[in-house]
């Protein structure tokens, strides 16, 4: 299973049309999203972990700048917060993280990936000229299960809203 964080609609719509403008048509089944872990087990304990995470409050984060990731372009997302999450819950499934899950957290939202490195280039370059700092509210975690194509969603645990 994969868990991406839920971010505010409107951010959503924005991050998608992007991707949906720059990312290859044919390798693009997915929404905008923020990967917090690529493949952790379908066990009740997990999603009993996960539902615990929708008592905390909704927060802000900060897209502070653009990646270029070589073959691709992607937001860095910067917050405390995120990254306090992030870490508790990489300690309590520490047990089945993958390799590839322990490795330092870099929030990002991809927009382009899997291009030639002079595509990614051009793009970086032009977003890069217009680029505002801009914040975008996380609202919730998302399940979803991969079988090696479009993702399958299988739960959202949302956050609190309000003070």
């Amino acid at each position: 299973m994969i868990v991406s964080l839920l971010f505010d609609e409107q951010s959503k719509i924005h991050f998608t049309t992007l991707r949906q403008m720059y990312f290859p048509v044919a390798l693009n089944y997915l929404d905008a999203h923020l990967t917090l872990f690529h493949n952790i087990p379908d066990e009740p304990a997990i999603r009993k972990t996960l539902h615990e995470y929708s008592r905390i409050r909704s927060f802000e984060m900060l897209v502070s700048g653009l990646i270029h990731t070589g073959f691709g372009v992607a937001y860095k997302i910067e917050s405390t917060e995120l990254i306090a999450l992030h870490t508790r819950l990489s300690q309590q499934l520490q047990d089945v993280l993958i390799p590839q899950d322990r490795q330092k957290f870099k929030p990002h939202i991809t927009v382009q990936n899997k291009v030639t490195p002079a595509q990614s280039k051009i793009l970086y370059e032009s977003l890069s000229a217009s680029f505002e700092p801009s914040k975008i509210t996380a609202v919730g975690i998302s399940l979803f299960e991969y079988k090696g194509g479009p993702w399958n969603h299988i739960e959202d645990y949302y956050f609190q809203t309000g003070n």
